[in-house]
Protein backbone atom coordinates (compact mmCIF):
# COMPACT_ATOMS: atom_id res chain seq x y z
CA UNK A 1 0.00 0.00 0.00
CA UNK A 2 2.18 2.82 -1.25
CA UNK A 3 1.08 6.38 -2.00
CA UNK A 4 -2.48 5.95 -0.78
CA UNK A 5 -4.44 8.63 0.98
CA UNK A 6 -5.25 8.02 4.62
CA UNK A 7 -8.61 9.01 6.05
CA UNK A 8 -8.98 9.69 9.78
CA UNK A 9 -12.53 9.55 11.14
CA UNK A 10 -12.92 10.53 14.76
CA UNK A 11 -15.20 11.78 17.48
CA UNK A 12 -14.63 12.24 21.21
CA UNK A 13 -14.66 8.50 21.90
CA UNK A 14 -13.60 6.69 18.74
CA UNK A 15 -10.97 7.06 16.03
CA UNK A 16 -10.67 5.02 12.84
CA UNK A 17 -7.89 5.21 10.25
CA UNK A 18 -8.47 4.04 6.69
CA UNK A 19 -6.36 3.75 3.56
CA UNK A 20 -8.21 5.06 0.50
CA UNK A 21 -7.23 2.76 -2.35
CA UNK A 22 -9.37 4.52 -4.93
CA UNK A 23 -12.88 4.25 -6.28
CA UNK A 24 -12.61 0.59 -7.30
CA UNK A 25 -11.02 -0.74 -4.12
CA UNK A 26 -12.52 1.70 -1.66
CA UNK A 27 -11.44 2.17 1.93
CA UNK A 28 -9.52 -0.36 3.99
CA UNK A 29 -9.57 0.07 7.77
CA UNK A 30 -6.01 0.08 9.11
CA UNK A 31 -6.60 0.79 12.78
CA UNK A 32 -9.33 1.68 15.21
CA UNK A 33 -9.28 3.03 18.75
CA UNK A 34 -12.12 3.43 21.21
CA UNK A 35 -12.33 4.97 24.63
CA UNK A 36 -15.90 5.11 25.92
CA UNK A 37 -16.44 8.25 27.94
CA UNK A 38 -13.06 9.71 26.90
CA UNK A 39 -14.43 13.24 26.85
CA UNK A 40 -15.30 12.99 30.54
CA UNK A 41 -11.99 11.32 31.46
CA UNK A 42 -9.47 13.62 29.79
CA UNK A 43 -8.21 16.04 32.41
CA UNK A 44 -4.89 17.01 30.83
CA UNK A 45 -3.62 16.60 27.29
CA UNK A 46 -0.07 16.87 25.95
CA UNK A 47 0.31 17.42 22.20
CA UNK A 48 3.45 16.42 20.31
CA UNK A 49 3.83 16.87 16.57
CA UNK A 50 6.11 18.59 14.06
CA UNK A 51 5.54 22.38 14.12
CA UNK A 52 3.18 22.65 11.13
CA UNK A 53 1.02 19.70 12.16
CA UNK A 54 0.98 20.88 15.78
CA UNK A 55 -0.56 24.13 14.58
CA UNK A 56 -3.20 22.20 12.65
CA UNK A 57 -3.97 20.11 15.75
CA UNK A 58 -4.34 23.18 17.94
CA UNK A 59 -6.71 24.77 15.44
CA UNK A 60 -8.78 21.58 15.17
CA UNK A 61 -9.38 21.13 18.90
CA UNK A 62 -12.74 22.15 20.21
CA UNK A 63 -13.05 24.65 23.04
CA UNK A 64 -13.51 22.10 25.82
CA UNK A 65 -10.62 19.90 24.70
CA UNK A 66 -8.28 22.82 24.04
CA UNK A 67 -8.68 23.83 27.69
CA UNK A 68 -7.20 20.45 28.65
CA UNK A 69 -3.92 21.09 26.78
CA UNK A 70 -1.23 21.49 29.44
CA UNK A 71 1.77 21.33 27.10
CA UNK A 72 2.71 21.24 23.43
CA UNK A 73 6.00 19.97 22.04
CA UNK A 74 6.88 20.85 18.44
CA UNK A 75 8.78 17.60 17.85
CA UNK A 76 8.22 14.54 15.67
CA UNK A 77 8.30 11.64 18.14
CA UNK A 78 6.37 9.15 15.98
CA UNK A 79 9.30 6.74 15.57
CA UNK A 80 10.43 6.61 19.20
CA UNK A 81 10.06 3.52 21.36
CA UNK A 82 7.71 3.93 24.34
CA UNK A 83 10.54 4.22 26.90
CA UNK A 84 12.31 6.95 24.92
CA UNK A 85 9.01 8.73 24.24
CA UNK A 86 8.24 8.71 27.96
CA UNK A 87 11.67 10.16 28.76
CA UNK A 88 11.29 12.91 26.15
CA UNK A 89 7.74 13.80 27.21
CA UNK A 90 8.63 13.92 30.89
CA UNK A 91 11.87 15.80 30.19
CA UNK A 92 10.13 18.34 27.97
CA UNK A 93 6.94 18.85 29.94
CA UNK A 94 7.64 18.02 33.57
CA UNK A 95 11.28 18.97 34.07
Amino acid sequence: MNNETWVLVSDACRTRIFADLGMRSGLVELEGFTCPGAREHIKELVLTAPPHFLGLLRNALGGTLSKCVVASLDKDYTTLEVQELSARIHGGVWH
